[in-house]
């Protein structure tokens, strides 16, 4: 299960490095105050030096270094933006809020297999056209970003998402095209309004292989690397446990609490 935590921190880079699979700095600014307003999201100070460092300390580690990319600069700063961002030497961009796949065609073109490119889904009209996304080469993962997606979508709830027909019609594309994604984040088992374990029966079912560490996640484990690796054990243990699920009937329990909110 790829885990991924963002943070511009080295302090708490220490208790992440080569205990998660992805330490990722975080420059998404454009728009998102305006669109996220009211959502208690967390909006991003990272620099172009934050990653820099991190580059540094990551050296020789097994944890990558990711960076959420600025897309929605105009065109001419957004080519100078990734092309700082490569030339720090990070293993993948990750490209939040684009509408048109041929836009993350465009930047692989541009970048020119230099590094990975990571397209992150937070966009209705992205999700409902996932099955362009396969004429693509070098596309190794694919995140789906809850916060903004539930804003498109218009749910009334962040985990409304998960039974949304069109998001249950990707993750079943992307399963059955044996393509690795992964889905929003996730707190510790036994925290947050809605448990881990039934967010993980939902990740088995659908064959996710990939989270985001949650603000309340890193908070529990107050920089604690030993807390850090217990918690993931479990999250690795449950996925296993769920393997048997075999239809989406097996997560009526979570359906029941979203409804029951």
């Amino acid at each position: 299960m790829k885990s991924i935590v963002i943070t511009n921190n080295i302090k708490e880079a220490e208790v992440y490095k080569n205990a998660v699979s992805v330490i990722m700095v975080d420059l998404e600014r454009e728009g998102k105050q305006k669109r996220q307003a009211g959502k208690n999201t967390w909006i991003s100070d990272h620099t172009m030096d934050d990653a820099r460092k991190l580059k540094t300390f990551l050296k020789g580690s097994s944890t990558e270094l990711w960076v959420r990319c600025d897309f929605l600069l105009p065109t001419d700063k957004l080519k100078v933006h990734l092309e700082e961002i490569v030339d720090i030497g990070v293993d993948a961009i990750m490209v939040p809020m684009f509408e048109e796949w041929e836009d993350v065609h465009r930047i692989i073109k541009w970048l020119n297999n230099k590094v990975r490119v990571i397209p992150l889904i937070e966009t209705k009209h992205a999700l409902t056209t996932i099955d362009k996304y396969s004429v693509f080469e070098n596309i190794d993962y694919i995140h789906f970003g809850l916060n903004d997606l539930s804003i498109q979508l218009k749910s009334d709830f962040l985990f409304d998402v998960l039974f949304d027909w069109r998001f249950i019609l990707a993750l079943e594309k992307l399963r059955h095209d044996g393509q690795m994604f992964g889905i929003g984040g996730l707190m510790p088992v036994g925290t947050g309004f809605i448990d881990s374990r039934e967010l993980l029966k939902y990740h088995a079912y659908f064959g996710s292989k990939g989270f985001i560490v949650s603000r309340g996640f890193k908070e529990s484990i107050n920089n604690s690397s030993g807390l850090l690796i217990k918690e993931l054990e479990v999250i690795s243990r449950l996925l296993e446990d769920n393997k048997s699920i075999k239809g989406i009937g097996d997560l009526e329990e979570l359906k029941e609490v979203l409804d029951q909110r």
